[in-house]
Formats: structure tokens, sequence, C-alpha cells
């Protein structure tokens, strides 16, 4: 069975982002969550960067509407990030 985490994280500038984790169990899928943080947040800064579990948001009563409605969109586009934090291609 597949397994899906899904998450939303704040960044230092205060933007929110969406990000889902993918694996064959949910702490797996929790795993690759982070690690697509962590992928994001180094593209972002340039350097590779330890993400704080304090920023990662996992109930929607953290976010405002607006937020909430700009994480959904994340999650439906369903974005997945490279090691080097490039965009996948396909």
């Amino acid at each position: 069975m597949f397994h899906c985490f899904s998450c939303a994280f704040r960044h230092a500038d205060g933007s929110v982002e969406g990000f889902l984790g993918f694996g064959f169990s949910d702490y797996s899928a929790r795993k690759d969550c982070v690690e697509q943080v962590r992928r994001r947040v180094s593209a972002k800064v340039g350097t590779p960067q330890a993400v704080d579990i304090s920023t990662f948001i996992f109930s929607e009563r953290d976010l405002t509407p607006e937020e909430m409605e700009s994480v959904r969109r994340d999650w439906a586009k369903g974005l997945r990030y490279a090691t080097d934090g490039s965009l996948y291609s396909g």
C-alpha cells in the first residue's frame, strides 16, 4: 500500500507552501515530505539547509483561510524537487 503525507511549511520570509511526501509506510511518506521541504529550502537560499521541524504546519487551524487555500493549490500541483532543489521535469 502506498502512503501520502501532506504538510505545510512556513518559510523565513513568512510565506507558506504545501508539500507532499510519498512512501510505502506512514513513516517513509513523512520522511519524504521533510526531505522535499529541505530540498526546496536549500534551493531558495542556494546552500543545503537544515529545516526546523517547528516551522512545519500539520494542522489547518494554524493557517489563515488564505494560506490554507494556497497550500491546497500547492498540494494539487504535486510538485517534486530533485536533490539539487530543482523541480522534477516530469
